[in-house]
Parts: structure tokens; sequence; C-alpha cells
């Protein structure tokens, strides 16, 4: 009896029109548009300090969320962290130098909705271990 009502409840339905694509699910929904413009900044962010880590290091870091003017590097392992931890103030020179370009190139009186979007300024960063996977971090976090 118990399984009658299941198949009643659950039983089969008309297909439905799955017709949107993700961009469009992302778009109607704020949460999730706030969510996919910060993994975009991230993922930006992270292109622009590829050339600068070691070539060993720049499949395994991954971009990390972006919290005010600090961004997270999740890096594989202790020995990631303080290798990076010795680029930070490199990282973060060439990161200012480009926010500052960006500002200047921005003309003054534009339309912010036709501006492409810009990048946060980042002032510190923070390295975090973790898996290269994408798994849940295997240590602490590390500054």
């Amino acid at each position: 009896m118990a399984k009658n009502f299941r198949n009643a409840a659950h039983g089969p339905r008309a297909p439905q029109k799955v017709d949107m694509r993700l961009e469009q699910i992302v778009q109607r929904s704020p949460l999730l548009a706030q969510l996919a413009q910060q993994a975009g900044q991230a993922a930006r962010l992270l292109e622009l300090v590829r050339p600068l880590l070691p070539v060993a290091l720049r499949s395994t870091v991954q971009a990390g969320p972006v919290e005010g003017e600090q961004w997270c590097l999740i890096v594989p392992n202790s020995a990631a962290a303080a290798k990076l931890r010795h680029l930070s103030p490199d990282l973060l020179a060439h990161l200012q130098a480009h926010w500052q370009a960006q500002r200047a190139a921005s003309a003054p009186g534009q339309d912010p909705a036709s501006a492409l979007p810009t990048l946060p300024r980042i002032t510190q960063l923070r390295l975090r271990i973790g898996s290269a996977q994408g798994q849940p971090p295997v240590a602490g976090e590390q500054k």
C-alpha cells in the first residue's frame, strides 16, 4: 500500500521543457548571479597572477573567494603555501598595478552598466591548503 502511495505521489509526470541555459537560470536568481560574479572575479584574478607562479604550481593553485580586499588562493600542500608566501609581495604588487591601470582606464562619467566588469582591489592574500581536485581542505588555513 505504501508503495502505491509513493507511486501515486511521485508517479510519471509529463516531461518538462527545460530549455533554459544555465546562464539564464543564474541571472534569474540574485544569489546565484552574485555567486557567479564572485567566481568570475576570482578566476580573472588567478589568470592575472598565473604567469607569476612557478611553472610547477600553475596547474595546482586554485582561485578561492574574494572577501572585501582579501583574496584566498587554494594550494595543494604546505610547501606550495610556503613558496606563495614568499611570492605574495610580487603577486600583490601585480594585482595592485592592474587595479590602478583599470581605474585610470575607466572614463569619467561613463555609464557603469556599459563598463566592463572590473576586478576588486586586493590588498591581502590568504593561502588555504586544500586538494587540487576540489575536495575539502586537508589542513587549516595558512596566512
